[in-house]
């Protein structure tokens, strides 16, 4: 997009109905000198501004990262930033008036501007970048500006963001994630920099006749070792930032060898886009698609996304010297999204698959396939698949990948009970922006038993994987299954799902025998949303605990587990609500910003085991029911938090108890973060004698009290008029 200026602002111009001077054969002639001098202008200058601009978006990431600027500032928007690229953005237009515009130095005016035709630019419209939308026409030199203007943005913006776009910067980050983060957006600046000011200096001989076209080879035989050496130096600086203990990538990146290690930062810590840009950069020819799925992919990928974009913007700037390559703005247009039909009873892998009279018949021709945004794969109603099946390709945010169903009947079920085939998985979600819904998961597989932490993570009837970001998974059944989702996407939500029971069949129904029972949803890392989601029987008799299970769990502390919003869930006889790990995890990782809030539980055992410290949480407006007793394991409180700090705020809920619970509401954990909870306005009450053990001293505000449901027994946990917790707990508006 071309930023908007007071002076220079096309958009507005052509709002304004301005029409530009055309040049005509009658324009006086113009030196070949001035030609020429035009031309090196229109370069340097084009670059200058490029050179600009990256370096002060990068400059702005950098003092997110660091903590100077607010994680929510959004840099294009910032206004210090966009006072420097505005003045960036006037020299521009100034240079090429001074050097295009005749004896005036203002372009369209004075009939004496430099022959377009001449300089190159006689094609009539600014050639583009990557279909971003920079095709004005060019009428006159000011037009040109505008337009190159138009492409170092969406240069620069495209390739920042592939570094810096999806970066994690939550407080709770490491000191080495952020050391990492802030080496990848500082080197970039300098290496888009590097390849700028060369490259341009490169063109500028070309056009001295002092080089051979393209740049940088054969260039003018320096720029490629100038190049190479910059490159060198970008890879060297990340992957000692990045690169774990031994400080080096572990795996190759350009032409350096990676270290065989297997301790890289990983990339879900990091933040990075799940792939990278389908880009191809000009004359080399390299491919920039890929996944994204460890540092050294993570380097790569910015890599090729500078030499593209630094490339095709060179380019744009000498049409007299080279024709622009068609890799910078392939105009073939992306196909039109597809809808795939699966069909076990009576498809064939032969089939399209895009009619429904001709459907796939197996998973293996789905797991194939790659889909494109605004695909959609759906099974056939009254249909059934054994085994496991991923979902490859990246949707949009306006046009998601959605996996769904079709005709009627009764929802296409998926199994798999083969721990050793996908980890027991009978769906993956391999890609960003995919939905995935109105699906019936049944009798998969647990972990073996004994299994690691890792083991465990990766079982799930459905499992996202990091780097997968902005999945919807909605509206789905999940029947006896030991793990029903599993989750590393963030910016996911997951919502609507039934999720009931676990695999008896197996392994007693554990997730893991005899640490892990199951477990409804588990998330691997943070932003992301649950909510409106039923989830009911998640326990097994037996393990290290007596019993053991839960309705969600938040774990892996190789992930950060900041901004989780959990609401509106209804769960009964599981194994606790929530337990937020610390202690027994791969590493240990602080909580930050989780709120929980008007969900209904009838569960066993503790409402929250929240393990790990946390900052800025919520707990409110929950209906809390533990009168049913009949499993218990180590936890019989409601509210279990231990190590501090536990900043969390915890109001408005309403707890009912009866004799059998058999330690305080309030658990004091092994290091005390109970004592730091923030609980007021809280309603408390046993139903056999009113009497109520809270285990710290009551709050302000809070009561001892009936609450006054409409009906109990019948599951109707509204509030009754006159009730002493009117507006408290879960079923009151929000």
């Amino acid at each position: 997009m071309t930023r908007s200026h007071a002076a220079y602002d096309l958009a507005s111009r052509l709002a304004a109905g301005v029409v530009s001077f055309v040049l005509t054969l009658s324009a006086p002639v113009v030196s070949e000198a001035d030609s020429e001098k035009c031309r090196a202008t229109i370069l340097t200058a084009s670059a200058g501004y490029a050179d600009a601009r990256a370096k002060s978006l990068s400059k702005c990431e950098d003092r997110i990262l660091a903590g100077k600027l607010d994680a929510a500032t959004v840099c294009s928007a910032d206004s210090a930033t966009n006072a420097r690229i505005d003045k960036a953005a006037a020299k521009l237009h100034l240079k090429i008036d001074a050097a295009c515009g005749g004896r005036d130095r203002a372009c369209g005016d004075g009939g004496d501007d430099v022959d377009l035709t001449s300089a190159g630019w006689g094609s009539g419209s600014c050639p583009d970048i990557a279909q971003s939308g920079c095709t004005m026409p060019i009428n006159n030199c000011s037009d040109v500006a505008s337009c190159l203007e138009c492409i170092g943005d969406a240069a620069t913006t495209g390739s920042l963001n592939l570094v810096a776009g999806e970066m994690n910067v939550t407080p709770s980050r490491s000191r080495d994630v952020a050391s990492c983060q802030r080496a990848a957006v500082k080197q970039y600046g300098k290496l888009f920099s590097a390849r700028v000011k060369y490259g341009s200096r490169c063109w500028r001989n070309v056009i001295k006749g002092k080089a051979l076209a393209p740049c940088p080879v054969p260039g003018d035989g320096r720029t490629g070792e100038v190049l190479d050496a910059a490159t060198d130096k970008f890879v060297s600086s990340v992957c000692q930032a990045c690169g774990g203990s031994d400080r080096a990538c572990d795996a190759a990146v350009g032409d350096a060898a990676g270290s065989g290690a297997n301790n890289d930062l990983a990339i879900a810590e990091i933040g990075a886009a799940g792939t990278c840009e389908d880009w191809v950069v000009p004359v080399s020819a390299e491919s920039c698609s890929g996944p994204i799925a460890n540092v050294s992919d993570f380097v790569n990928c910015i890599l090729c996304a500078v030499s593209y974009t630094a490339s095709c913007a060179e380019t744009a700037a000498v049409p007299s010297e080279s024709a622009y390559p068609s890799a910078c703005n392939d105009s073939t247009p992306p196909p039109a999204a597809t809808d795939y039909f699966v069909d076990s009873l009576s498809g064939d892998d032969s089939n399209s698959g895009t009619e429904m009279g001709a459907p796939w018949l197996t998973l293996a021709k789905v797991t194939a396939a790659t889909f494109r945004p605004g695909d959609r794969v759906l099974f056939r109603r009254g249909s059934s698949y054994t085994g496991c099946v991923t979902i490859n390709g990246n949707g949009s945010s306006g046009a998601p990948i959605t996996v769904a169903a079709y005709s009627s009947g009764n929802a296409p079920s998926f199994t798999n009970p083969d721990p050793d085939e996908c980890d027991g998985n009978a769906m993956r979600v391999r890609g960003d922006y995919q939905v995935v819904e109105d699906l019936y998961f049944h009798h998969t597989a647990p972990a073996p038993d004994d299994s690691g932490f890792e083991r465990v993570w990766a079982a799930g009837a459905l499992h996202v994987s990091p780097g997968n970001d902005h999945v919807i998974i909605r509206n789905n059944e999940f029947a006896s299954t030991p793990k029903a989702i599993q989750s590393y996407s963030q910016h996911s939500l997951i919502t609507g799902n039934y999720i009931h029971d676990t695999n008896t069949a197996q392994s007693g129904g554990m997730l893991s025998a005899p640490w892990w029972g199951p477990i409804g949803i588990q998330l691997g890392i943070g932003n992301q949303e649950v909510s409106c989601n039923t989830i009911e029987n998640m326990y097994a008799v037996g393990g290290e605990f007596g019993a053991d299970g839960g309705a969600i769990e938040i774990d892996d502390g190789r992930n950060h587990k900041d901004n989780i919003h959990i609401h509106h869930n209804m769960t009964s006889r599981n194994m606790g609500f929530i337990e937020v790990s610390w202690w027994d995890d791969i590493a240990k990782m602080a909580s930050s910003n989780i709120s929980i809030h008007h969900n209904t539980s009838l569960d066993f055992q503790s409402f929250v085991l929240w393990w790990a410290p946390t900052t800025g949480s919520v707990i409110e407006n929950n209906t809390i029911i533990r009168t049913d007793n009949e499993y218990t394991g180590p936890f019989a409180g409601v509210f279990f938090m231990d190590a501090p700090p536990s900043d969390i705020q915890l109001a408005k809920n309403i707890v009912v108890t009866d004799n059998d619970l058999t330690e305080a509401i309030f658990v004091e954990g092994f290091d005390g973060g109970v004592d730091d909870v923030d609980h007021f306005d809280n309603l408390y009450w046993d139903i056999v004698d009113g009497v109520v053990d809270l285990g710290l001293p009551f709050g302000a505000g809070e009561v001892v009290a009936d609450p006054m449901f409409v009906d109990a027994q019948g599951g109707d946990y509204r509030l009754q008029p006159g009730s002493p917790a009117a507006g408290w707990g879960a079923w009151v508006e929000d």
